[in-house]
């Protein structure tokens, strides 16, 4: 049996208290058609648009690379160590997340939130890493992986510090400005619960 094209497993989607899409895992082999068939209401729809998304995601990874690999005019050197970068990346960028949902829970314009966070996090990535710039979330970080992955550049002990530091100072920052956005929702009677 030929090994699965796309996979998923244990997708999941609510939608506040309700839960449209519950532990469903999907994959798809060559030659096969598959369909998602129920009940009206029963997450084919939610669930079919989930995996495009992932697909979509992936293909999109894909195209960045290859955009890296050009502009660079050389193959990106992909070391084990470059992992420790990425988990940095993480930390400021879930940080950046929560910042971003707090803004979205209070005033609910999530496509414009959207789109200007894509464009800072762009910015983010591409802003160098010295100087001032060491301040800006995710900038260190990308700086550093950018070297390791464009330069072959070894992994700097003291620079992974700082972008770990970086990371967690906006994941602390973007998890505080949430919980105050869900304190005062509460009050704005935008949420309810404890």
């Amino acid at each position: 049996m030929e090994p699965p094209l796309p996979e998923a497993q244990g997708l999941r989607k609510g939608f506040g208290a309700l839960e449209a899409v519950g532990g469903v895992s999907l994959a798809l082999r060559p030659g096969e058609v598959r369909a998602l068939l129920g009940p009206d209401r029963a997450g084919k729809t939610t669930t079919a648009k989930m995996v495009a998304g992932l697909l979509v995601q992936g293909l999109m990874v894909l195209l960045i690379a290859l955009a890296l690999t050009a502009l660079t005019g050389a193959r990106l050197a992909f070391t084990p160590l470059v992992l420790l970068p990425t988990l940095a990346v993480l930390l400021g960028t879930y940080g950046l997340g929560s910042a971003v949902g707090s803004l979205v829970l209070l005033y609910k314009q999530m496509g414009q939130l959207l789109g200007f966070s894509q464009f800072l996090l762009l910015f983010l990535l591409q802003a160098p890493g010295n100087g001032a710039f060491l301040l800006l979330p995710l900038a260190p970080v990308a700086a550093l992986a950018r070297g390791m992955l464009a330069e072959a550049v070894p992994l700097d002990p003291l620079a992974l510090l700082l972008a770990f530091l970086n990371g967690l100072l906006y994941l602390a920052l973007g998890l505080f400005l949430f919980a105050r956005a869900v304190c005062r929702a509460k009050r704005q009677g935008l949420l309810h619960g404890c």
